[in-house]
């Protein structure tokens, strides 16, 4: 006997039909959570509000080298994240919000109800970076087609007046400073205006000499352009002072301001820059010299070439300072511009002091001219230079408002919203797929757990794994269509008398299933042929055989098979003996259709009773049935007694075949004492009911006491869903045998 199968686990290979298999048989319950997941999807998706989502988009422009903030050097993906961060900041999204307010549809809109919206915005609002582009799409999904449309634009244009916002600051802050600056010497203009009238009234004095009148001229042109001076300085500081304030958020200086202004050749060239300076402003006063002059002209020039080489110095030094891949070269260029406006201030502050000197002497021939006239001379000045002053606040200003207005940020809006017209949400194609799939996978994950954890036997190949038996007979289900029930239903109705009391006879036997007997062609019938001829070519020449037919739990068919197993035997003229051993739970005489009194207890209990006396004769020709007889209180004791010795050894001299039925093995231990007294022992094993575990027990039972198995009987195979050899051999002879019904009942009436 083979005990690998006790000792170890067996590996098995499961193939495409196994899978089949276990499919077919769990079908309803994949159907079952197959349809109940479908169905709950279905009714989800169909729940679910439709989403709208509309977008925009917008460009991060590339500004050109002057610009401070935007160099190409500078502009990069941290620029980009920046713009990112700052969309999703809260005073962005706190002018969104009072952008859409605007809307004529803002009370109809969802977020209306919100307690809060710009939070809301700001929890759902999506930015995307487009690869190897400055372009950044902004969405944003709502269940309300407008108000997604209306939200990205708000957003877009929220971002864009922030960013001009701050692109302006610089300029917004000059604009301020004229705009104060101006209101101071508009008043001052209108004072000296007024002085200069009152003393003329007073005094009777209208005209000044020729020679006052170039004094004054001269004078209050230097007065003028020492004031345009000293707003150039005032800007100038207010610039310096902003870009000080930009670099004092930065985490530290990498560069030091001073070491850009004490270069020796930046030195030179702002020596170079304050001589020309001083040279053109004694020209300007000059008589002879107009400002298209030849020499002014030249110059100016020079100056402004000056200019220019200071500006590349500066730019050359911080870009071998800092290096332009540094990443906080935004620092370098805020030091850059510092460095840029510190030397105007300083040229400024040059120029400013040659002029006060000029002025000086100017004061000095003024105060040569007599009291009255030095008087006029001076109010007629000082009214001038506010005139000049004035006419240059208000260029200057209007030239600051000019510059603020055309000055934009670096984010343009390249696509508004479009109003979305069909839902993003919910993809009810796709929601639909993932429940078919998720509803037959897990109708399958279940079907293979369950058939994981069922340890019932289900097909002949886990007999083979696990029993580990020759098979000397399969058994397929006995349906009751097999038996034709209602045909002999209707015979009965239609007969009279005694054949009227045999076919009722008959229908209760074959209630009880014994179908060789009944219907001997059937498919059924011919597998316990088969299973007789297995078990005859094991004993070919032996005058009388005994065997016991047992099982390792009840519920098994072991009483049909033996039942079906003797009628087989008796149909090939061999006289069977067919006895009911199963002193607890006895079913032979219930197939048979006897009583059960008068049977095999009452003989091992009675030595008086003789062998006649409980020998039944059954309807079936060579078949005699010897029943249980009363239940003892110890079958035990009566199965191993000499007594059911000398009964076997009996029936030996009158019958061919001794068929012993007895309890299940597991039960009780009747089962063992009977296998040591017959020729050979069949286990029934019924697909489908029994476990493998029990059948293992059973088997160490059965080796502990050295019983030799001749093999399994595999009972009630359902030859329609099991696909196999077996089943194809079944799939045949029903068609060999069953091609007309009506010609079986006509040849059961002969």
């Amino acid at each position: 006997m083979n005990d690998k199968y006790i000792n170890s686990q067996v590996d098995q290979e499961i193939n495409i039909a196994d899978y089949l298999r276990i499919m077919i048989h769990y079908k309803w319950l994949i159907i079952f959570v197959f349809g109940l997941i479908f169905i709950l999807t279905a009714v989800y998706t169909m729940m679910l509000p439709n989403i709208y989502s509309a977008s925009s988009r917008i460009l991060i422009e590339e500004k050109n080298g002057n610009d401070m903030f935007f160099s190409p050097s500078s502009f990069s993906n941290t620029t980009i994240n920046n713009t990112v961060e700052i969309l999703k900041s809260r005073p962005v999204m706190d002018v969104a919000v009072e952008i859409l307010k605007k809307n004529k549809d803002f009370s109809s809109f969802p977020i209306f109800l919100s307690l809060s919206p710009k939070y809301e915005i700001l929890a759902n609002i999506k930015v995307e970076k487009k690869r190897e582009t400055n372009v950044l799409a902004i969405s944003y999904e709502s269940t309300d087609p407008k108000e997604a449309q209306a939200i990205v634009d708000a957003a877009a244009e929220a971002l864009m007046r922030e960013n001009t916002s701050y692109a302006r600051l610089e300029l917004t802050n000059i604009r301020d400073f004229l705009e104060k600056n101006l209101d101071t010497i508009t008043r001052r203009l209108r004072n000296s205006e007024e002085d200069l009238r009152r003393y003329k009234l007073n005094n009777g004095i209208t005209e000044l000499s020729s020679e006052t009148k170039q004094i004054i001229e001269n004078s209050s042109r230097i007065e003028s352009m020492l004031e345009e001076s000293q707003t150039d300085m005032q800007i100038a500081s207010q610039r310096l002072l902003f870009l000080k304030n930009e670099l004092s958020k930065q985490d530290s200086l990498i560069l030091d301001v001073n070491s850009i202004l004490t270069s020796p050749f930046l030195s030179q060239l702002r020596t170079n820059v304050v001589s020309s300076q001083a040279r053109l402003a004694k020209l300007l006063i000059n008589k002879n010299y107009d400002s298209d002059h030849p020499e002014i002209r030249s110059l100016t020039q020079e100056i402004e070439n000056a200019k220019q080489k200071l500006n590349d110095e500066v730019k050359r030094i911080v870009a071998v300072k800092v290096g332009s891949s540094d990443p906080l070269i935004y620092r370098s260029d805020l030091i850059e511009q510092i460095a840029k406006i510190q030397i105007e201030l300083n040229v400024a502050k040059t120029k400013y002091g040659s002029l006060v000197k000029v002025r000086e002497d100017y004061d000095k021939k003024m105060t040569l001219l007599p009291d009255t006239e030095l008087e006029l001379a001076r109010k007629t000045r000082t009214y001038r230079m506010n005139e000049k002053v004035y006419s240059l606040l208000v260029e200057k200003y209007e030239d600051a408002k000019i510059s603020e207005q055309a000055k934009m940020g670096n984010i343009r809006l390249i696509e508004k919203a479009a109003l979305p017209g069909k839902p993003i949400k919910p993809k009810k194609k796709m929601n639909l797929f993932i429940g078919f799939v998720l509803g037959l996978g897990a109708g399958i994950g279940l079907a293979l757990l369950l058939h994981s954890l069922d340890t019932r036997l289900r097909t002949l190949d886990d007999i083979d794994n696990y029993v580990n038996l020759p098979i000397v007979g399969t058994i397929p289900f006995i349906d009751s269509k097999e038996l034709d029930l209602d045909k002999v239903e209707k015979e009965i109705s239609k007969s009279n008398g005694k054949q009227k009391n045999n076919l009722i006879a008959s229908h209760k036997m074959m209630i009880s299933r014994l179908i060789t007997h009944y219907d001997p062609k059937s498919p059924v019938s011919e597998s316990y042929r088969t299973l007789r001829t297995n078990i005859l070519a094991k004993y070919p020449d032996k005058k009388c055989v005994t065997m016991l037919i047992t099982s390792s739990g009840p519920k098994e068919g072991k009483s049909t098979t033996i039942s079906n197993l003797a009628i087989a035997l008796s149909q090939m003229d061999s006289k069977v003996c067919l006895i009911d051993l199963d002193m607890r739970r006895p079913m032979l005489h219930t197939l048979f259709n006897v009583e059960k009194e008068s049977g095999a207890s009452d003989y091992l209990v009675d030595k008086t009773t003789s062998l006649d006396e409980v020998i039944f004769s059954t309807e079936i020709s060579n078949l005699d049935l010897i029943t249980s007889g009363y239940i003892p209180p110890n079958p035990s004791e009566l199965i191993s007694s000499a007594r059911l010795d000398e009964l076997i050894k009996k029936l030996k001299e009158r019958y061919d075949f001794i068929l012993i039925d007895s309890p299940p093995i597991i039960a009780v231990t009747d089962a063992l004492i009977l296998a040591k007294k017959v020729d050979l022992m069949s286990l029934v094993v019924r697909i489908g009911a029994t476990d493998r575990n029990i059948i293992r027990r059973t088997k160490e039972i059965l080796d502990n006491v050295r019983v030799n198995i001749a093999g399994v009987i595999v009972n009630g195979i359902e030859v329609k869903k099991y696909y196999s050899g077996y089943g194809n051999y079944y799939y045949y002879y029903y068609y060999y045998y069953r091609d007309s019904e009506d010609g079986k009942i006509e040849k059961r009436k002969r």
